[in-house]
């Protein structure tokens, strides 16, 4: 999830007994106000029947309102095993862990990502790339170091040549 960005939550519920399950009563976890905006509506949900080996599923949005990690508690599904009253069953999903990334997370992790396939895999993190941009400096500065050398070094030959070769005009 990215701070500012919608997200579609997706609960899907498999029926896997033969039999149906009846009056299901799906209800999610409530969203942390401080940190999500959502329905309170959109958290609970009805299905009269699902029958055996049917899924079901529902969606809702959220919306983070700011970069956060943490974890969704468990939606509660309540359900009738038989179509008579009293046979009353309840069931959790897992606790989840989800993380919200802020615009410039989500901008550094896309950059990362096409840097893996720019060094053909080699760099995929922040340090890979910043020990390349030292190795890499430092290589640039021994290298123009060496070529400032060879220059001065030119220069000077050149210089003391032309001077020898102005004291020889000179003794004519």
């Amino acid at each position: 999830m990215v701070n500012g960005e919608r997200a579609t939550i997706v609960i899907e519920l498999h029926n896997a007994g033969d039999s149906a399950a009846f009056n299901v009563r799906v209800k999610d976890a409530a969203w942390d106000a401080q940190y999500f905006k959502a329905d309170a509506s959109d958290l609970k949900v009805d299905f009269e029947r699902i029958g055996g080996g049917q899924t079901v599923r529902h969606e809702y949005e959220v919306t983070p309102t700011s970069a956060v990690q943490g974890w969704v508690m468990p939606a509660t599904v309540v359900y009738e095993a038989t179509s008579e009253p009293g046979s009353q069953q309840t069931l959790s999903s897992t606790q989840l862990v989800f993380m919200v990334y802020s615009t410039t997370h989500r901008f550094w992790r896309t950059v990362l990502h096409i840097g893996r396939f720019a060094s053909f895999g080699h760099f995929t993190t922040l340090s890979h790339w910043k020990n390349f941009g030292i190795v890499a400096g430092v290589a640039l500065a021994v290298a123009g170091s060496l070529l400032g050398y060879r220059e001065v070094t030119e220069s000077r030959r050149r210089h003391k040549y032309n001077k020898a070769l102005e004291a020889v005009r000179n003794m004519k």
